[in-house]
């Protein structure tokens, strides 16, 4: 095992990959619209997916509490980093940032992806900076470009970002089968070399060869693939993912191959008592459960949420009682009218 300089604790041979998804407008640094960490270990030929909801609360340095995604905004990849590994209490050893033109770049360089999509999707955005969005897919088996692939990992829908997180999972492991085909296998070598000028990363061209020289076995044995647990919620008419930060810890250490126990326990049970302890009132959480999880990073918060509940009236407010608020949670200025 090594120990970085922040005490942090990583395997010996695995290697962590901050993947970022960047929504880049005019006039605008933009926030990261998708946010994995990909566990690589080379020797044994393994590789493991976590993604962490957008919306998810954490202690952004020098901003507070906010969403991960605004970590972009604030300060760029490097502070998305350093905040990322304050929540999962493991080291990012390289970073890809990838935004829209890029991605269609990368799948038309694997000559499409095959997937079969679920069910219908129509979404409209006319206030998007590419001239417009309009999202229209339908469903079944289909061969998609570049172009309709970012229209299918964008797509949300009542599900929110974990529905759109599922559908994002599907993706990589249809772009696996597609990298470990025959025909793809072949020309690794030259769609790396697209890869590196369409992203940034600090990753050189020959640890991305290496890294993609081990996906025949990772296809093999199967691709793990986990959305960091948490419960939904509500604050200021605000959407929050609270994330289990025992849980997504005890995740990220049997990624790295590392015992959680230890040093490494004891820092995930203070910092999630840290972390509820600085939670105002007001937080409404959505499920009286943690979804992907065992329990909420704010212990008793959920459970406490079920029981009011109980105590809520069954008889319906007078319609004179009703207020509706309309938020726009998207990230889209103007998506709200």
């Amino acid at each position: 095992r090594r120990t970085t300089a922040d005490g942090m604790i990583a395997g010996s041979s695995e290697i962590h990959v901050m993947i970022l998804g960047v929504d880049e407008r005019k006039d605008d640094v933009g926030r990261s619209d998708t946010l994995m960490v990909a566990t690589v270990d080379p020797e044994k030929g393994t590789a493991s997916l976590l993604s962490i909801p957008r919306d998810t609360r954490v202690a952004i340095e020098g901003a507070g509490y906010d969403k991960i995604n605004a970590a972009y905004a604030y300060g760029g990849y490097a502070l998305t980093k350093k905040t990322l590994e304050q929540l999962l209490d493991v080291p990012m050893d390289y970073y890809i940032l990838i935004d829209v033109h890029a991605f269609e770049r990368i799948i038309d360089a694997l000559d499409g992806i095959d997937i079969d999509v679920e069910k219908r999707m129509y979404y409209e955005d006319p206030w998007d900076d590419d001239g417009g969005l309009v999202i229209d897919i339908y469903p079944g088996m289909q061969h998609m470009t570049g172009e309709k692939a970012i229209e299918y990992v964008r797509y949300r829908d009542m599900e929110g970002d974990i529905g759109r997180i599922r559908r994002q999972q599907r993706f990589m492991h249809a772009v696996l089968q597609k990298v470990t085909s025959p025909e793809i296998f072949a020309k690794l070598p030259e769609i790396v070399s697209e890869v590196a000028k369409s992203v940034k990363t600090d990753l050189d061209t020959s640890d991305m060869i290496k890294f993609l020289q081990i996906m025949k076995k990772v296809q093999e044995d199967g691709l793990a693939a986990e959305m960091a647990p948490g419960n939904p919620a509500w604050f200021k008419g605000v959407s929050y993912w609270i994330p289990d930060i025992v849980e997504i810890r005890r995740m990220a250490a049997r990624a790295a191959g590392v015992p959680f126990a230890g040093e490494a326990a004891e820092r995930a049970e203070s910092y999630a008592a840290k972390y509820k302890a600085e939670m105002p009132e007001g937080f409404r959480f959505d499920d009286a459960g943690p979804q992907s999880g065992e329990k909420a990073a704010g212990g008793d918060v959920a459970g406490e949420s079920a029981a009011k509940k109980k105590e809520e009236p069954t008889k319906p407010p007078a319609p004179s009682a009703v207020a509706v608020t309309v938020v726009n949670s998207s990230g889209i200025t103007g998506a709200g009218a």
